[in-house]
């Protein structure tokens, strides 16, 4: 197993990051907000020209409009990312060199940064770290491609109002709890309106076992294990397609395609059984979200939101029983 090293600058920011670039064998995944195009340009095509696969996420503005003498480079591909909310930011500042070396810091790779009071971490064989930033890499990928479709699902809900409601909606497919032999449970999804929070269930099957053949984690590394480049790769890859089995489930099993993952459970566990609160208070909680929807959908949502997720909530906890 390779040893891991840690190195931090402050000065000269920008030549550390060449120096590692160059030292590339295999991929780049660069994740930065601004570029300078014409400094890093030349040396990202010398490596895609030596068969170094490149892959570069920045925030789609006028800062980075030289983004394009890179369009056409075999070996490089440009995802410019639009946030869903106009005054949002794709602020990243991280890039991975052969899945091995992690550099992230406050530093953007532009040319004004060099003047600035910044810094930079370079990481190597950091593999667990290197893991959860592909993740987030290759999230903003799955968001680019969503965003160039821009899907809006319309509420609609008419409460007597003069106009329908026009806030855009998602999905949550909420797992119950799981009891018996054979692991019986209530899988529903949720219809949740962003503003309003009007909701309603527009799928539910039963199901068995269905909580430990999508959810178990029995892939999970032990902390004495090796966490080497290859278990890395491995292991992610499990983490991957742990999700797209998820998705694929619902897709299969209830006709939708959803935006999030989640399951109803009780937050205040400790002061309630110690006597501290009177009442149990329950909430939504989300475990995976789209990330599409990720600015969108909060990771709880508590049963006092509106009566309509209040009444959903309740009907999931008095399922269990």
């Amino acid at each position: 197993m390779k040893e891991k090293k840690e190195s931090v600058f402050f000065e000269n920011i920008q030549h550390h990051i060449i120096n590692n670039l160059k030292r590339a064998k295999e991929s780049i995944r660069i994740c930065v907000a601004w570029i300078t195009w014409d400094v890093y340009a030349p040396h990202l095509r010398n490596l895609a020209e030596r068969g170094v696969d490149i892959k570069i996420i920045y925030n789609n503005d006028d800062k980075n409009v030289k983004s394009e003498i890179l369009k056409d480079v075999h070996g490089i591909a440009l995802y410019p990312i639009s946030a869903r909310k106009y005054s949002s930011l794709m602020h990243n500042k991280f890039c991975i060199i052969d899945d091995s070396v992690l550099m992230t810091g406050s530093f953007n790779w532009s040319r004004t940064a060099e003047s600035h009071f910044e810094n930079i971490v370079i990481l190597q064989n950091h593999y667990q770290l290197v893991s959860s930033f592909r993740h987030e890499f290759y999230d903003l990928i799955s968001y680019f491609d969503s965003y160039q479709k821009r899907v809006k699902i319309v509420c609609g809900r008419d409460d007597g109002n003069k106009f329908p409601c026009r806030s855009h909606v998602y999905h949550v497919g909420v797992f119950g709890g799981a009891s018996g032999i054979h692991e019986s449970s209530t899988v529903s999804v949720w219809r949740i309106c962003n503003a309003y929070k009007h909701a309603e269930v527009i799928s539910i099957s039963d199901e068995i076992f269905i909580n430990s053949n999508l959810l178990g984690t029995n892939d999970d590394f032990e902390e004495d294990e090796i966490y080497d480049l290859d278990s890395m790769r491995e292991n992610y890859a499990k983490e991957r397609n742990k999700i797209q089995r998820v998705r694929d489930y619902f897709q299969r099993r209830h006709g939708i395609h959803i935006h999030a993952v989640g399951f109803v459970d009780m937050t205040n566990g400790d002061e309630y059984i110690k006597g501290y609160d009177q009442y149990p208070e329950y909430a939504l909680q989300i475990i995976w979200t789209d990330m599409y929807y990720r600015k969108v959908v909060p990771t709880e949502i508590y049963e006092g939101e509106s009566d309509d997720i209040e009444n959903l909530i309740h009907d999931e906890v008095n399922s269990a029983y």
